[in-house]
């Protein structure tokens, strides 16, 4: 059986450790692995003396050897017989912790801020390596304030409980399509004119209106949590716009503009502008919408 079709889910195996985080970075075979590894002079070979000439022919022999102990690595249960040379070259080139690898924390990350972020929080990995990625990008501020909006509000606590209200309505709703289908593939076996077909296929009704009834709880569930989050985003997007005096802005634009169109109406001599309009847009980050004269 071929590596990448063995089953891979028991964590407690340090070759399924390496495995998930070797495929994470890309490599889908140990040949691939070895190759970098070996090129990048992270682990070395030793070569019998005058057995091969040609660089191609040690390059080749040393990436197959270096591959063999990648296969033994990957399906050992423990990490007893891998070398420290191969556990540091693993670490450095897949950018994972040893601590990982030998199942000690479940977080892959060597950055021991992430992982302690990750288990004081009980947030996954990949939620905290995005706020700190994101953190750079997010020049207006948007992606942080939004889920420290949500997380400050009483949605906190109330989408997760949500979230198990939804699931065990959904569990339901799978419940009786698997009691239809069944029912439906068991009478598909039987005669129709016996009378356990005509019993049997008498609950197909009932079984039909139990997956409506929780279908539409399931998407009445639904439509509760989108509305909760449209309205903390509603109340965010009120909150950030009186702090950014949107409408002071605008308002005193409006006005210069109108004052404008009115003097040259009445062909008098328009109003100097005001300096607090006269501020280049990028300035702080305000950008005055498009006014158009009708």
């Amino acid at each position: 059986m071929a590596i990448r079709t063995e089953d891979h889910s028991d964590l407690k195996k340090f070759g399924n450790r390496l495995w998930y985080v070797m495929t994470g970075k890309g490599y889908t075979t140990p040949r691939a692995l070895a190759t970098s590894l070996y090129d990048q002079q992270l682990v070395s070979v030793k070569s019998k003396p005058g057995k091969y000439t040609r660089k191609e022919d040690i390059r080749k022999n040393a990436i197959s050897s270096v591959e063999k102990k990648i296969v033994r690595h990957l399906h050992a249960d423990a990490a007893d017989d891998v070398q420290g040379e191969f556990l540091l070259a693993y670490c450095r080139h897949l950018d994972c912790s040893s601590d990982y690898l030998l199942g000690l924390t479940n977080v892959t990350s060597g950055d021991i801020e992430v992982r302690r972020i990750c288990e004081k929080t009980g947030l996954s990995e990949k939620a905290i390596v995005h706020l700190i990625d994101d953190l750079e990008r997010d020049t207006q501020g948007y992606i942080h304030r939004c889920w420290s909006s949500l997380m400050e509000s009483e949605l906190y606590l109330l989408l997760p409980f949500d979230y198990g209200a939804l699931y065990e309505q959904y569990k339901d709703t799978l419940h009786f399509q698997a009691y239809i289908s069944a029912t439906e593939k068991a009478l598909s076996e039987c005669p129709p004119e016996s009378f356990g077909y005509n019993f049997e296929s008498i609950k197909i009704s009932t079984y039909q209106k139990g997956e409506r009834e929780h279908y539409s709880a399931y998407y009445g569930m639904l439509h509760k949590i989108a509305q909760d989050v449209a309205e903390q985003m509603g109340q965010l997007t009120k909150v950030q716009s009186e702090e950014d005096k949107i409408m002071d802005r605008e308002f005193e634009h409006a006005l210069y503009d109108a004052k404008v169109r009115i003097a040259i109406a009445n062909n008098e001599t328009p109003p100097k502008k005001p300096a607090s309009l006269e501020r280049k847009d990028d300035e702080d980050g305000f950008v005055f919408n498009k006014h158009y004269i009708i």
